[in-house]
């Protein structure tokens, strides 16, 4: 595979963009026990294992400058606890969704790096205008890490799922808090549009988020609904980060 990198922190640059080649085996292991009729508790395992074979010359990686410049194994496991009353997972219109989880990467288990991470993220849905199957719907995500953190395993800004607009690590560090919000609207038969506006804040620490370094997005879309029942669509957004060119994103279901 091959990513782009630009540096840490609000304030890098799309003009330092720089790619890397990689070669990896990837596990995300989650196994739950159902603990009431909404509600699962259980452990993650994530497993990485980065073989990096080519940097940019003259690159912030080719230069050294950070932690797991030549790659480097992760490994890790914790915790996960699981509250869903959503109506669908596919397509919600009401309900809520609580994941809460915090792992542990020690080099008992594998890893060539020590650090831990905790991540929280909440959405819900709401119907303003019932009678018009209009959704309103909202998204908070926290991931916060602590340690000798590589790269490519910091916590990344943008995906075709939360921060639509920006391509995947364009912002990247140890702290993140994302928001978005998104309005679902049917148009003709088994057509519907959604507005959606997103923003984030990334740093080393949380001392370091400002709202002048705030990291906003926005677009909008189309579905087309595959199966009523199931609430199986193709999804279809156009997206724009601030500075950032436009983006488009063709899928399955919604982001979130």
């Amino acid at each position: 595979y091959f990513f782009y990198f630009y540096g840490l922190g609000p304030k890098s640059q799309l003009a330092d963009e720089e790619t890397y080649n990689v070669g990896f085996p990837r596990i995300r292991l989650d196994a739950m026990h159902k603990t009431s009729a909404k509600s699962y508790l259980g452990f993650r395992y994530i497993f990485d294992a980065f073989d990096i074979t080519r940097v940019d010359s003259g690159g912030f990686l080719d230069q050294k400058l950070f932690l797991g410049y030549d790659g480097g194994s992760i490994s890790g496991i914790g915790p996960l606890f699981i509250l869903d009353t959503r109506d669908n997972i596919y397509s919600s219109m009401t309900g809520y969704k609580v994941e809460a989880s915090a792992t542990l990467f020690n080099q008992a288990l594998g890893s060539s790096f020590n650090y831990s991470q905790v991540n929280l993220d909440i959405s819900g849905f709401i119907q303003p205008f019932k009678k018009y199957k209009h959704v309103l719907g909202a998204q908070i995500i926290s991931e916060s890490q602590w340690g000798d953190v590589p790269f490519f395993a910091l916590s990344q800004v943008g995906s075709p799922k939360m921060m639509r607009g920006f391509y995947r690590g364009r912002y990247t560090d140890k702290k993140q808090l994302s928001i978005q919000a998104e309005y679902r609207m049917p148009v003709i038969w088994k057509l519907q549009s959604v507005v959606f506006a997103s923003t984030a804040f990334v740093g080393d620490s949380y001392d370091e988020f400002n709202f002048r370094d705030a990291i906003p997005a926005y677009g909008t879309g189309l579905r087309f609904v595959l199966k009523e029942a199931e609430r199986l669509k193709v999804r279809i957004d156009v997206a724009k980060g601030i500075g950032e060119p436009v983006n488009f994103y063709v899928t399955f279901n919604e982001a979130f």
